[in-house]
């Protein structure tokens, strides 16, 4: 595993103050039995980590990384099997396809896979799971067109004309996901009680997708930017921050979830070989001498505040 740490610029990311600079410890994430492809999907508060990766053959196994070991998720029966969304009881959430082709979501809690299905949908996936064990995701209908689903009520933002599609949710039964317009171009919303508010990210100009959101209300996902870009982000009380592995070829992070602590995790392409790799976000403890800059800086926005009084 790798260690990486760096400055997200200026941006206001997971602080009570509001032009602080956000560092993260990066560990890069590969799964021994891949291929050169592995991506993370989403991180819990005891910083268990779910995604999937290809085997040597091509075949996609999910998989549970925690304390340094990963451990293989294969729904029976499937051919290929994605695990997207962890829980704060360890249930796991994804979608997996059978022999014949068929796609269903599952959970899987206390080594039970427990398979599911939108009524009369041409296949269902499993994306989020919260800690009353809800499950979100999205299905397609007959003519290809996805429609996102919480627990089994279909979720379609009004503003779309196509699809909507839903990723993440969280306890307060807040889900996050993207529709397309018209041009084909993704916009994010989060969905509470029936109520879509937009969350398009401003560097975002082909595109936002947001991907998950934590039980403090902070949503991540990626943009596109105008020149087709990918880069990841944070946003937080209405703040965006941009998030690109330092690793990573530039345009090519992607964030896919978050747990309460701020933790990240997604995916990037290597730099130096061009394989998919996932990683974990931390955010670093600041070293004393950081510490002690920041204070000083503290107290002369204070003594500068006081003399504007």
């Amino acid at each position: 595993m790798k260690v990486h740490w760096f400055v997200l610029g200026s941006a206001v990311l997971l602080s009570s103050i509001g032009t602080a600079q956000a560092s993260y410890d990066y560990i890069t994430l590969a799964d021994p039995a891949d291929n050169g492809y592995t991506v993370a999907e989403d991180i819990n508060n005891a910083g268990q980590v779910v995604g999937f990766y290809n085997d040597a053959g091509g075949t996609q196994h999910g998989f549970l990384f925690f304390s340094g070991s990963y451990t293989p998720l294969d729904a029976p029966g499937a051919v290929a099997t994605q695990a997207n969304g962890i829980n704060a009881a360890g249930q796991i959430t994804g979608y997996s396809t059978d022999g014949g082709g068929a796609t269903s979501g599952f959970v899987l809690s206390g080594g039970t896979y427990s398979p599911f299905s939108i009524p009369a949908s041409a296949g269902t996936f499993g994306w989020g799971i919260n800690s009353a064990g809800t499950a979100s995701g999205y299905y397609d209908d007959a003519g290809g067109t996805a429609h996102g689903f919480v627990a089994s009520t279909p979720i379609n933002d009004p503003a779309s004309p196509g699809s909507t599609v839903v990723y993440g949710i969280n306890n307060a039964g807040q889900a996050v996901g993207y529709y397309t317009d018209a041009g084909g171009v993704a916009h994010s919303f989060i969905e509470s009680g029936g109520s879509f508010t937009p969350l398009d990210d401003p560097n975002g100009a082909n595109g936002t997708f947001a991907t998950g959101i934590n039980n403090v209300g902070q949503v991540v996902g990626y943009f596109l930017d105008g020149s087709g870009a990918l880069y990841g982000f944070v946003e937080s009380g209405g703040t965006y921050a941009t998030l690109s592995d330092p690793d990573g070829l530039p345009g090519t992070t992607q964030a896919f979830g978050i747990n309460d602590q701020g933790e990240v995790v997604g995916s990037f392409i290597d730099s130096s070989n061009g394989e998919v790799r996932g990683f974990e976000a931390t955010l670093a403890v600041p070293e004393p001498a950081s510490l002690a800059l920041l204070g000083l800086g503290l107290a002369g926005l204070a003594r500068a505040r006081r003399r504007s009084i």
